[in-house]
């Protein structure tokens, strides 16, 4: 039997590691940026106020490893794996606003983003960019929703942290100033009691003709035990069915491009491995990219929260246009 300090630690490492990646919450955003609906418990899901939580002895705890709470995660996905079918929907993508030139000009991203496939060129723009903005969960939205203003208050200045939804709207306007295909995709919890959730880009690699999804926050793309990188949604299905996926920074040499270095990868990283699962339940994405205030998230979901979602005034998405490519 491990002794009770042990068992403290372990409970307590958990909790910061799930912490970590904690960014802005779902209905965290300012009048200027895509509102989120919030999801509220009926009321009578609510316990008495005043009544207590009831107490557990240490041996009764039973998510006491990252392992365990991975297998509870990715069990409420392998439960609600079936999209609903509905909501067949255009994206659009602006590539000519009169921002991008700016971009270009003053914060060099051609020249970080190098030659290349639309990838290698989004990655290492990532790359860049994800130590030079301070993350800061708590930030109240308060610089326009837009790359330039957020990027004047935020870039190289530590002091001014912001939350995964500016950058990710600070890297989608920089993949469509570069010509590549971007739109904004929330990763959002199960609980409806879970306010926290993730925003991340997606970009059309046009050699790979598929989806991949780019963490700026994290500096993580995902990849499949190939090597292969994936979108959201075979980053879910793959989590679901337990197979193998791991999160991995461009700079990593460390896995030798083995299967058993692509291991250590998602040892090393298995807190976001967790955090990413806690927030796949739903997708939610922004069909009018670019620099613009006229937005439309719509919701792709599953058939078990289809009742509570639409409750709430979400739109439903269909996977079949969320999957299909950008280019006509």
């Amino acid at each position: 039997m491990r002794s009770k300090t042990i068992k403290t630690i372990i409970l307590f490492v958990l909790v910061l590691a799930l912490s970590l990646g904690a960014c802005a919450p779902a209905n965290d955003v300012s009048s200027s940026a895509p509102e989120e609906p919030s999801v509220t418990p009926p009321s009578d899901a609510v316990p008495p106020s005043g009544e207590p939580s009831p107490k557990l002895n240490e041996d009764e705890i039973y998510l006491r490893s990252a392992e365990q709470t991975y297998i509870m995660e990715i069990g409420i996905l392998k439960n609600n794996l079936k999209f609903c079918t509905d909501g067949d929907c255009e994206f659009s993508y602006d590539f000519d606003h009169e921002d991008y030139a700016t971009l270009i000009e003053q914060y060099g991203i051609d020249e970080i983003a190098g030659e290349g496939g639309d990838f290698e060129r989004a990655v290492r723009l990532m790359a860049n960019m994800k130590p030079r903005l301070t993350h800061r969960s708590d930030y109240d939205n308060s610089v326009e929703y837009r790359a330039l203003p957020l990027l004047e208050y935020a870039l190289d200045q530590p002091e001014h942290g912001i939350n995964c939804l500016a950058k990710s709207k600070i890297l989608n306007e920089m993949y469509l100033a570069l010509g590549i295909y971007s739109r904004q995709v929330w990763l959002m919890p199960y609980s409806p009691y879970d306010g926290e959730c993730h925003a991340v880009n997606e970009i059309w690699d046009r050699e790979l003709n598929k989806w991949i999804m780019i963490d700026v926050t994290n500096g993580f793309y995902w990849i499949d035990k190939a090597g292969s990188p994936l979108s959201a949604i075979e980053i879910r299905s793959y989590l679901a069915l337990d197979y193998f996926c791991t999160p991995i920074s461009p700079d990593d040499t460390r896995s030798g491009y083995t299967d058993a270095g692509y291991r250590q990868v998602r040892e090393d990283n298995f807190w976001n491995v967790i955090y990413i699962a806690k927030n796949m339940a739903y997708l939610r994405y922004e069909t009018k990219n670019g620099v613009n205030e006229d937005y439309d998230v719509r919701s792709l979901y599953p058939e078990s929260l289809s009742e509570l979602l639409e409750r709430y005034g979400y739109s439903q998405l269909s996977q079949l246009s969320a999957e299909r490519s950008p280019i006509k």
